[in-house]
């Protein structure tokens, strides 16, 4: 949920727009999973409210240049989801799911040639989340 950071090697794209640098969280209650909650404006109503000027929000993950393999689980454990799914420009999937549902887009195959794996949710509309609990990865070539 943490904003990218180069020494970690791993994050959120946020700009200045979000002083928190911290994606939403959702747990269950007994902390076995849960997802990453966007919206519009995050932490509505709370001292760190923040709002997205633009529709998407892009995860990046540092890594070698080359062919992977890509599974995206999209959904959110409380509310009803609403994202369109992209990986490295490469469209995945376009999921509305409901609430305490989610989904897998199954492996993709996607090419990585500036050494970050971008990652990209774009939101529907201002009210409805996008929310994504796993994103997994496994290289398969150089090429």
């Amino acid at each position: 949920r943490d904003r990218f950071d180069e020494k970690i090697g791993y994050g959120w794209e946020f700009g200045d727009w979000c002083g928190s640098q911290k994606a939403e969280y959702v747990n269950d209650k007994n902390e076995e999973g849960g997802n990453v909650r966007l919206l519009k404006t995050l932490h509505k109503d709370q001292p760190a409210e923040c709002s997205n000027p633009n529709d998407y929000y892009e995860f990046n993950v540092i890594v070698e240049n080359g062919k992977y393999s890509a599974d995206v689980v999209v959904g959110d454990l409380e509310l009803p989801t609403s994202q369109k799914l992209f990986i490295e420009d490469q469209f995945l999937a376009d999921y509305q799911l409901d609430a305490g549902t989610y989904k897998s887009t199954g492996n993709k195959e996607v090419v990585v040639n500036d050494g970050r794996l971008t990652l990209r949710l774009e939101l529907r509309d201002d009210e409805t989340p996008a929310g994504i609990s796993q994103l997994n990865f496994s290289k398969l070539s150089d090429k």
